[in-house]
Protein backbone atom coordinates (compact mmCIF):
# COMPACT_ATOMS: atom_id res chain seq x y z
CA UNK A 1 0.00 0.00 0.00
CA UNK A 2 1.17 3.80 -0.69
CA UNK A 3 1.35 5.95 2.40
CA UNK A 4 -0.28 9.10 2.00
CA UNK A 5 -0.08 11.07 -0.94
CA UNK A 6 3.53 9.80 -1.94
CA UNK A 7 3.87 11.75 -5.74
CA UNK A 8 2.41 15.11 -3.76
CA UNK A 9 6.38 15.59 -2.29
CA UNK A 10 8.21 14.71 -5.00
CA UNK A 11 10.01 16.82 -7.33
CA UNK A 12 7.12 18.35 -10.05
CA UNK A 13 9.09 17.14 -13.20
CA UNK A 14 8.00 14.11 -15.20
CA UNK A 15 10.17 11.85 -18.15
CA UNK A 16 8.38 10.01 -20.64
CA UNK A 17 11.40 8.38 -22.65
CA UNK A 18 10.29 6.24 -25.86
CA UNK A 19 12.44 3.29 -27.66
CA UNK A 20 10.34 1.83 -30.14
CA UNK A 21 12.84 0.85 -32.81
CA UNK A 22 11.89 0.39 -36.47
CA UNK A 23 7.51 0.21 -35.73
CA UNK A 24 7.57 3.97 -36.14
CA UNK A 25 10.82 5.84 -36.94
CA UNK A 26 9.58 9.25 -37.76
CA UNK A 27 6.49 10.73 -36.66
CA UNK A 28 5.15 12.48 -33.27
CA UNK A 29 4.58 11.42 -29.58
CA UNK A 30 2.05 12.48 -27.64
CA UNK A 31 0.62 12.70 -23.80
CA UNK A 32 -2.74 13.45 -23.40
CA UNK A 33 -5.59 13.32 -20.64
CA UNK A 34 -9.31 13.01 -20.46
CA UNK A 35 -11.92 15.61 -20.31
CA UNK A 36 -14.75 14.99 -18.70
CA UNK A 37 -16.40 14.80 -22.19
CA UNK A 38 -16.52 11.24 -23.37
CA UNK A 39 -14.48 10.74 -26.21
CA UNK A 40 -12.40 14.17 -25.46
CA UNK A 41 -8.86 14.64 -25.06
CA UNK A 42 -6.54 17.68 -23.62
CA UNK A 43 -2.24 17.09 -24.70
CA UNK A 44 -0.01 18.07 -22.35
CA UNK A 45 3.13 17.56 -24.08
CA UNK A 46 4.23 16.67 -27.47
CA UNK A 47 7.56 15.60 -28.99
CA UNK A 48 9.46 14.77 -32.39
CA UNK A 49 10.23 10.74 -32.65
CA UNK A 50 13.40 10.39 -34.29
CA UNK A 51 14.97 7.01 -35.13
CA UNK A 52 12.00 5.36 -33.32
CA UNK A 53 12.87 7.10 -30.17
CA UNK A 54 11.25 10.51 -28.13
CA UNK A 55 10.91 11.98 -24.68
CA UNK A 56 8.27 13.97 -23.49
CA UNK A 57 8.62 16.13 -20.21
CA UNK A 58 6.79 18.34 -18.25
CA UNK A 59 5.57 19.51 -14.68
CA UNK A 60 2.95 17.87 -12.98
CA UNK A 61 1.58 17.76 -10.01
CA UNK A 62 -0.56 14.69 -8.05
CA UNK A 63 -0.42 11.37 -10.26
CA UNK A 64 -3.39 11.38 -13.31
CA UNK A 65 -4.09 8.79 -15.52
CA UNK A 66 -2.80 9.83 -19.16
CA UNK A 67 -2.28 8.06 -22.71
CA UNK A 68 0.58 8.34 -24.76
CA UNK A 69 0.14 8.22 -28.51
CA UNK A 70 2.46 7.48 -31.30
CA UNK A 71 1.20 9.64 -34.43
CA UNK A 72 2.08 9.45 -37.79
CA UNK A 73 0.63 12.51 -40.40
CA UNK A 74 -2.11 13.40 -37.35
CA UNK A 75 -3.40 9.16 -36.96
CA UNK A 76 -2.65 7.27 -34.42
CA UNK A 77 -0.97 4.26 -34.71
CA UNK A 78 -0.31 2.33 -31.38
CA UNK A 79 -1.25 4.11 -27.66
CA UNK A 80 -0.84 3.35 -24.25
CA UNK A 81 -2.28 4.53 -20.92
CA UNK A 82 0.65 5.52 -18.39
CA UNK A 83 0.11 7.08 -14.99
CA UNK A 84 1.76 10.56 -15.26
CA UNK A 85 3.55 11.54 -12.07
CA UNK A 86 6.19 14.07 -10.30
CA UNK A 87 9.84 12.97 -10.41
CA UNK A 88 8.97 10.02 -11.99
CA UNK A 89 10.77 7.84 -15.15
CA UNK A 90 8.62 5.79 -17.17
CA UNK A 91 10.23 3.99 -20.33
CA UNK A 92 8.05 2.77 -22.89
CA UNK A 93 9.30 0.15 -25.50
CA UNK A 94 7.80 -1.74 -28.92
CA UNK A 95 6.50 -5.34 -27.82
CA UNK A 96 5.85 -6.28 -30.80
CA UNK A 97 2.32 -6.00 -33.34
CA UNK A 98 0.52 -8.05 -30.55
CA UNK A 99 1.83 -6.63 -27.15
CA UNK A 100 1.84 -3.14 -28.68
CA UNK A 101 3.56 -0.19 -26.29
CA UNK A 102 4.61 -1.77 -23.50
CA UNK A 103 6.24 0.26 -20.24
CA UNK A 104 8.99 -0.32 -17.45
CA UNK A 105 9.61 1.67 -14.49
CA UNK A 106 7.81 4.97 -13.64
CA UNK A 107 6.49 6.08 -10.32
CA UNK A 108 5.17 4.20 -7.17
CA UNK A 109 1.44 4.75 -8.75
CA UNK A 110 2.15 3.43 -12.31
CA UNK A 111 3.79 0.51 -10.95
CA UNK A 112 0.96 -0.77 -8.31
CA UNK A 113 -1.45 -0.19 -10.65
CA UNK A 114 0.12 -1.73 -13.74
CA UNK A 115 1.75 -4.39 -11.99
CA UNK A 116 -1.96 -5.78 -10.07
CA UNK A 117 -2.90 -7.26 -13.48
CA UNK A 118 0.33 -7.42 -15.90
CA UNK A 119 2.62 -9.37 -13.38
CA UNK A 120 -0.04 -12.10 -12.21
CA UNK A 121 0.78 -15.44 -13.86
CA UNK A 122 -2.76 -15.70 -15.21
CA UNK A 123 -2.08 -12.21 -16.80
CA UNK A 124 1.59 -13.75 -18.40
CA UNK A 125 0.07 -16.94 -19.30
CA UNK A 126 -3.24 -15.52 -21.06
CA UNK A 127 -1.47 -13.37 -23.17
CA UNK A 128 1.12 -15.78 -24.17
CA UNK A 129 -2.13 -17.91 -25.46
CA UNK A 130 -3.45 -14.93 -26.77
CA UNK A 131 0.01 -13.93 -28.72
CA UNK A 132 0.73 -17.62 -30.19
CA UNK A 133 -3.01 -18.03 -31.08
CA UNK A 134 -2.80 -14.38 -33.38
CA UNK A 135 -0.05 -14.92 -35.00
CA UNK A 136 -1.53 -18.54 -35.95
CA UNK A 137 -4.72 -16.61 -37.08
CA UNK A 138 -2.20 -13.76 -39.01
CA UNK A 139 -0.79 -16.56 -41.20
CA UNK A 140 -4.44 -18.48 -41.79
CA UNK A 141 -6.22 -18.05 -44.95
CA UNK A 142 -9.39 -17.51 -44.46
CA UNK A 143 -11.77 -20.06 -43.81
CA UNK A 144 -13.36 -21.99 -41.30
CA UNK A 145 -9.79 -22.61 -39.16
CA UNK A 146 -9.54 -18.43 -39.42
CA UNK A 147 -12.73 -18.16 -38.14
CA UNK A 148 -11.58 -20.49 -34.95
CA UNK A 149 -8.88 -18.58 -34.33
CA UNK A 150 -10.56 -15.49 -34.29
CA UNK A 151 -13.03 -17.06 -31.61
CA UNK A 152 -10.32 -18.12 -29.40
CA UNK A 153 -8.70 -14.79 -30.07
CA UNK A 154 -11.97 -13.10 -28.82
CA UNK A 155 -12.32 -15.30 -26.13
CA UNK A 156 -8.91 -14.46 -24.67
CA UNK A 157 -8.52 -10.91 -25.32
CA UNK A 158 -11.90 -11.09 -22.87
CA UNK A 159 -10.23 -12.61 -20.50
CA UNK A 160 -7.21 -10.73 -20.52
CA UNK A 161 -9.53 -7.32 -20.12
CA UNK A 162 -11.42 -9.33 -16.78
CA UNK A 163 -7.97 -10.07 -15.51
CA UNK A 164 -7.45 -6.28 -15.86
CA UNK A 165 -10.48 -5.16 -14.57
CA UNK A 166 -10.51 -7.95 -11.62
CA UNK A 167 -7.26 -6.12 -10.15
CA UNK A 168 -8.62 -2.63 -11.16
CA UNK A 169 -11.86 -2.41 -9.08
CA UNK A 170 -10.29 -3.98 -6.11
CA UNK A 171 -7.80 -1.31 -5.81
CA UNK A 172 -10.72 0.93 -6.37
CA UNK A 173 -11.56 -0.12 -2.68
CA UNK A 174 -8.51 0.43 -1.34
CA UNK A 175 -7.60 2.63 1.72
CA UNK A 176 -4.95 5.51 0.06
CA UNK A 177 -7.62 7.75 -1.32
CA UNK A 178 -5.59 8.33 -4.74
CA UNK A 179 -4.81 5.26 -5.64
CA UNK A 180 -8.40 4.55 -5.65
CA UNK A 181 -9.05 7.73 -8.07
CA UNK A 182 -6.95 6.69 -10.23
CA UNK A 183 -8.29 3.12 -10.37
CA UNK A 184 -11.40 4.81 -11.16
CA UNK A 185 -10.06 6.98 -13.21
CA UNK A 186 -8.68 3.29 -15.40
CA UNK A 187 -11.86 2.16 -15.65
CA UNK A 188 -12.49 0.13 -12.25
CA UNK A 189 -16.29 0.07 -11.48
CA UNK A 190 -16.92 1.06 -14.95
CA UNK A 191 -19.82 3.89 -15.65
CA UNK A 192 -21.69 2.39 -12.76
CA UNK A 193 -23.66 3.73 -9.79
CA UNK A 194 -21.24 1.81 -7.58
CA UNK A 195 -18.49 3.93 -9.17
CA UNK A 196 -20.51 6.97 -8.35
CA UNK A 197 -20.98 6.04 -4.78
CA UNK A 198 -17.30 5.22 -4.63
CA UNK A 199 -16.84 8.33 -5.35
CA UNK A 200 -18.54 9.99 -2.94
CA UNK A 201 -16.74 8.50 -0.16
CA UNK A 202 -13.48 8.98 -1.57
CA UNK A 203 -14.09 12.47 -1.66
CA UNK A 204 -13.36 14.23 1.77
CA UNK A 205 -9.86 12.41 1.45
CA UNK A 206 -9.06 13.68 -2.05
CA UNK A 207 -10.39 17.13 -1.09
CA UNK A 208 -7.56 16.78 1.34
CA UNK A 209 -4.73 16.30 -1.57
CA UNK A 210 -6.10 18.89 -3.59
CA UNK A 211 -8.12 16.98 -6.01
CA UNK A 212 -11.70 17.65 -5.59
CA UNK A 213 -12.17 18.89 -9.16
CA UNK A 214 -10.17 15.54 -10.14
CA UNK A 215 -13.26 13.79 -8.19
CA UNK A 216 -15.93 16.50 -10.07
CA UNK A 217 -14.80 15.57 -13.44
CA UNK A 218 -14.72 11.74 -13.46
CA UNK A 219 -18.22 12.21 -11.48
CA UNK A 220 -19.31 14.16 -14.55
CA UNK A 221 -17.78 11.85 -17.10
CA UNK A 222 -19.23 8.93 -15.46
CA UNK A 223 -22.83 10.71 -15.60
CA UNK A 224 -22.49 11.63 -19.44
CA UNK A 225 -21.18 8.16 -20.23
CA UNK A 226 -24.56 6.92 -18.42
CA UNK A 227 -26.49 9.40 -20.78
CA UNK A 228 -24.83 8.62 -24.22
CA UNK A 229 -24.95 5.18 -23.35
CA UNK A 230 -28.53 5.36 -22.49
CA UNK A 231 -29.63 7.64 -25.94
CA UNK A 232 -27.58 5.20 -28.51
CA UNK A 233 -29.47 2.37 -26.44
CA UNK A 234 -32.73 3.87 -26.98
CA UNK A 235 -31.93 4.55 -31.00
CA UNK A 236 -33.44 0.70 -31.41
CA UNK A 237 -34.62 0.16 -35.13
CA UNK A 238 -38.23 1.06 -35.72
CA UNK A 239 -37.22 4.37 -32.63
CA UNK A 240 -37.53 7.71 -34.41
CA UNK A 241 -34.52 9.57 -34.15
CA UNK A 242 -33.72 12.79 -32.49
CA UNK A 243 -33.57 15.84 -34.77
CA UNK A 244 -30.96 18.33 -34.73
CA UNK A 245 -29.48 21.68 -36.52
CA UNK A 246 -26.07 22.71 -37.30
CA UNK A 247 -24.56 24.87 -39.63
CA UNK A 248 -22.36 23.62 -43.44
CA UNK A 249 -19.22 24.36 -44.21
CA UNK A 250 -21.01 27.27 -45.70
CA UNK A 251 -22.55 28.86 -42.64
CA UNK A 252 -25.97 27.59 -43.24
CA UNK A 253 -28.45 26.41 -41.02
CA UNK A 254 -29.23 22.86 -41.89
CA UNK A 255 -31.75 20.54 -39.61
CA UNK A 256 -31.70 17.13 -40.24
CA UNK A 257 -35.54 16.58 -40.09
CA UNK A 258 -35.92 18.54 -43.31
CA UNK A 259 -32.66 16.47 -45.09
CA UNK A 260 -34.55 13.00 -44.02
CA UNK A 261 -37.74 14.57 -45.22
CA UNK A 262 -36.50 15.32 -48.51
CA UNK A 263 -35.08 11.35 -49.50
CA UNK A 264 -35.78 7.82 -49.40
CA UNK A 265 -33.16 7.05 -46.34
CA UNK A 266 -30.24 9.25 -45.17
CA UNK A 267 -27.56 7.64 -43.78
CA UNK A 268 -25.87 10.11 -40.87
CA UNK A 269 -22.35 9.68 -40.60
CA UNK A 270 -20.26 10.68 -36.95
CA UNK A 271 -16.78 11.02 -38.23
CA UNK A 272 -13.66 13.78 -37.15
CA UNK A 273 -10.61 14.60 -39.72
CA UNK A 274 -8.07 12.73 -37.11
CA UNK A 275 -10.39 9.60 -37.02
CA UNK A 276 -8.38 6.76 -39.86
CA UNK A 277 -11.28 4.66 -39.83
CA UNK A 278 -13.70 7.22 -41.05
CA UNK A 279 -11.72 8.72 -43.94
CA UNK A 280 -11.21 5.22 -45.09
CA UNK A 281 -15.13 4.65 -45.49
CA UNK A 282 -15.49 7.64 -47.58
CA UNK A 283 -14.47 6.27 -50.89
CA UNK A 284 -17.38 3.61 -50.23
CA UNK A 285 -19.98 6.20 -49.29
CA UNK A 286 -19.29 8.19 -52.46
CA UNK A 287 -19.62 5.71 -54.57
CA UNK A 288 -22.98 4.07 -52.86
CA UNK A 289 -24.22 7.78 -53.08
CA UNK A 290 -23.44 7.93 -56.72
CA UNK A 291 -25.46 4.28 -57.15
CA UNK A 292 -28.01 5.34 -54.91
CA UNK A 293 -28.21 9.18 -55.15
CA UNK A 294 -31.39 8.96 -57.89
CA UNK A 295 -33.07 7.10 -55.87
CA UNK A 296 -32.98 8.92 -52.65
CA UNK A 297 -30.72 8.02 -50.35
CA UNK A 298 -28.39 10.78 -49.16
CA UNK A 299 -25.76 11.16 -46.36
CA UNK A 300 -25.48 13.80 -43.70
CA UNK A 301 -22.15 13.95 -41.98
CA UNK A 302 -21.38 15.51 -38.90
CA UNK A 303 -18.09 16.25 -37.80
CA UNK A 304 -17.18 16.36 -34.24
CA UNK A 305 -13.42 18.28 -35.07
CA UNK A 306 -12.91 21.12 -32.53
CA UNK A 307 -10.94 22.89 -35.07
CA UNK A 308 -13.31 24.52 -38.62
CA UNK A 309 -9.81 24.98 -40.23
CA UNK A 310 -9.61 20.98 -39.42
CA UNK A 311 -12.87 20.42 -40.91
CA UNK A 312 -12.46 22.48 -43.75
CA UNK A 313 -9.25 20.70 -45.49
CA UNK A 314 -10.31 17.54 -44.36
CA UNK A 315 -14.09 17.65 -46.47
CA UNK A 316 -11.69 19.35 -48.89
CA UNK A 317 -9.19 16.86 -49.30
CA UNK A 318 -11.75 13.91 -48.93
CA UNK A 319 -14.23 15.64 -51.66
CA UNK A 320 -17.05 15.20 -49.88
CA UNK A 321 -20.16 16.10 -51.48
CA UNK A 322 -22.65 15.58 -49.67
CA UNK A 323 -24.75 17.80 -46.33
CA UNK A 324 -21.33 18.25 -44.67
CA UNK A 325 -22.28 19.58 -40.72
CA UNK A 326 -20.19 20.56 -37.94
CA UNK A 327 -20.40 22.69 -35.05
CA UNK A 328 -16.63 22.27 -33.66
CA UNK A 329 -17.70 21.00 -30.34
CA UNK A 330 -16.64 17.59 -30.49
CA UNK A 331 -18.17 14.86 -28.24
CA UNK A 332 -20.34 17.79 -26.77
CA UNK A 333 -21.81 18.34 -29.75
CA UNK A 334 -26.05 18.71 -28.87
CA UNK A 335 -26.21 16.02 -31.97
CA UNK A 336 -23.41 13.99 -30.72
CA UNK A 337 -25.00 13.50 -27.09
CA UNK A 338 -28.81 13.14 -29.15
CA UNK A 339 -27.23 9.85 -30.65
CA UNK A 340 -25.22 8.40 -27.88
CA UNK A 341 -21.67 8.71 -29.67
CA UNK A 342 -19.16 7.75 -27.35
CA UNK A 343 -16.40 6.64 -30.92
CA UNK A 344 -15.87 7.17 -34.33
CA UNK A 345 -17.18 6.06 -36.83
CA UNK A 346 -20.44 6.23 -36.07
CA UNK A 347 -23.42 5.81 -38.46
CA UNK A 348 -27.54 5.59 -38.42
CA UNK A 349 -29.74 4.75 -41.50
CA UNK A 350 -32.49 6.59 -41.35
CA UNK A 351 -36.15 6.47 -43.39
CA UNK A 352 -37.82 9.27 -44.89
CA UNK A 353 -39.59 9.26 -41.13
CA UNK A 354 -36.57 9.87 -39.00
CA UNK A 355 -36.84 6.05 -38.20
CA UNK A 356 -33.85 4.16 -37.89
CA UNK A 357 -33.74 0.83 -40.17
CA UNK A 358 -30.17 0.30 -38.90
CA UNK A 359 -26.72 1.49 -37.27
CA UNK A 360 -23.37 1.05 -37.18
CA UNK A 361 -22.91 -0.95 -40.48
CA UNK A 362 -19.86 -1.58 -42.20
CA UNK A 363 -19.88 -0.94 -45.98
CA UNK A 364 -20.38 -4.22 -47.09
CA UNK A 365 -23.48 -4.35 -44.99
CA UNK A 366 -24.63 -0.50 -45.69
CA UNK A 367 -24.47 -2.16 -49.40
CA UNK A 368 -26.47 -4.90 -48.66
CA UNK A 369 -29.20 -3.05 -46.77
CA UNK A 370 -29.79 -0.21 -49.78
CA UNK A 371 -29.60 -2.89 -52.55
CA UNK A 372 -32.63 -4.79 -50.57
CA UNK A 373 -34.71 -1.09 -49.97
CA UNK A 374 -33.61 1.40 -52.80
CA UNK A 375 -33.20 0.52 -56.68
CA UNK A 376 -30.34 0.68 -58.19
CA UNK A 377 -29.13 2.10 -61.44
CA UNK A 378 -28.94 -0.15 -64.41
Amino acid sequence: MLSGCVACTQEPGFRIQGDIGTFVTTGEAVLVGSTSVPGEERVYATAPIRDGRFELLGETGPAWLGKVKVLVDDETRTASQVIVEPGSLLDIQWGGWVAGLTTAGGGPYHQRLILSWRDTDAYRDTLAQYTEVMTTKRDTPEGPEHEDLLADANRLYGELDRIRRTALDALAGDEEPLTALLAIEFGALGATTAALERLDVLAPGLSDLGLTRRVAQKRKRIEAVQELAANNAALVPGAIAPDFAAESLGGEPTDLSTVVAANEIVLVDFWASWCGPCIKQFPHLKELRAQYGDQGFEVVGVSLDTDEEDWREASADHELTWVDLGDQLAFSSPAAVAFGVTHLPKTYLLDTDRRVLAKDLHPDALSTELAERLRSTP
